[in-house]
């Protein structure tokens, strides 16, 4: 196994700490029995040898008055993985003990490697999940999904990240890889209910008893297979709480926050067990029926809503006018308003 480094930059600024000198802060580390239960120091090189663990210790030296540094040590720690991840955070606690003011972490090569093995795992789960939405939506909602599904303000980000991605958007609908992890998740869990139409809705409730059992009944009538499904792949098996728990981790992978062992278990587990949900559900595609008037709510919801809703140019407002006409065949003749408008603009 490769050595790992682990370095600090820790300064005294205010005076406050009483160590003065390497030998002084090296003695102070091997005093920590949580650092290190028996060790030696090198004194020539400035080393702590704990085990195959080394720290070495350098006072620092600068352009700038001593009183304006104040007094400033750097800290390597060197050693196989398994011997240096514990003992960062104990290195860290003690230096702080220790009242020097300013403590930096440098560099932290066990971090990194958790990070290189989180990312992989972590893009797997999410582009499982866009493929899996892609399918779901084309096969069973149709090919004008995003239109369809896609808030406003989603819309609004896949236009202005267009140019990250430029090869293969060129001949493939790119929308759902252009929208954040986060985002991802809402198409999941947080997709318009209430699919059913307005009369139908309607005409249940005039006819639902007053009672508590015929009101569960009624509430189970009216989700649609959509929603079942939704509920009964992704809900049922606590998807949302574990698509948020993943985001964390993706976010300090994306911004190169600093990791503890715990952290790559967590994250394992949480992939893990996406990956599993996602396809589970994937298999079920093929057996999924969604209702032509399930379809039709659901384009009359966002309508509604105001999700589906772009500028139209009047070359677009003409053309798609005139296919409406032909859609009646009555060429110039009379086009209903509300078929306009939500089966064409």
């Amino acid at each position: 196994m490769s050595t790992k480094e682990f370095e600090l930059l820790v300064i005294d600024e205010g005076a406050k700490s009483t160590i003065e000198t390497e030998t002084q802060l090296a003695y102070s580390l091997l005093s920590n029995a949580s650092i290190a239960k028996e060790g030696t120091y090198d004194n020539a090189k400035h080393e702590v040898a704990i085990g195959a663990t080394r720290i070495r210790i350098s006072r620092i030296t600068t352009d700038a008055s001593e009183s304006a540094l104040g007094k400033g040590f750097l800290l390597s720690a060197s050693g196989q993985y398994m011997d240096i991840e514990p003992k960062r955070e104990r290195l860290v606690s003690h230096i702080k003990a220790q009242a020097f003011g300013q403590i930096y972490i440098l560099r932290d090569e066990i971090s990194q490697e958790i990070a290189c093995k989180l990312y992989p795992q972590i893009y797997v789960v999410e582009n499982a999940l866009r493929g899996y939405l892609i399918k779901f939506m084309s096969t069973r909602i149709g090919p004008r999904w995003w239109e369809a599904t896609a808030a406003g303000e989603w819309r609004k980000k896949v236009s202005e990240r267009k140019n990250n991605e430029t090869v293969f958007s060129k001949f493939a609908d790119s929308s759902a890889y252009l929208i954040d992890f986060s985002d991802l998740g809402k198409m999941v869990y947080e997709q318009s209910s209430g699919f059913n139409s307005k009369e139908e809705v309607v005409r249940k409730i005039a006819e639902c008893e007053e009672t508590p059992e015929a009101i569960r009944r009624l509430k189970e009538e009216l989700k649609s297979n959509y929603q079942k499904f939704f509920k009964e792949h992704f809900s049922d098996n606590g998807f949302q709480s574990k698509w948020e728990r993943l985001q964390f981790f993706r976010n300090k992978v994306a911004h190169n926050n600093l990791f503890v062992e715990q952290d790559l278990t967590d994250a394992e587990r949480l992939s893990s067990g996406l990956l599993a949900i996602i396809q589970k559900a994937a298999e079920e595609i093929p057996h999924i029926k969604i209702e032509e008037s399930e379809r039709a709510a659901i384009r009359e919801s966002i309508v509604e809503k105001g999700f589906a809703f772009e500028e139209v140019s009047e070359d677009k407002f003409l053309s798609e006018l005139e296919r409406a006409e032909r859609y009646f065949d009555e060429p110039g003749k009379y086009v209903g308003l509300s078929h306009f408008v939500k089966g064409h603009l």
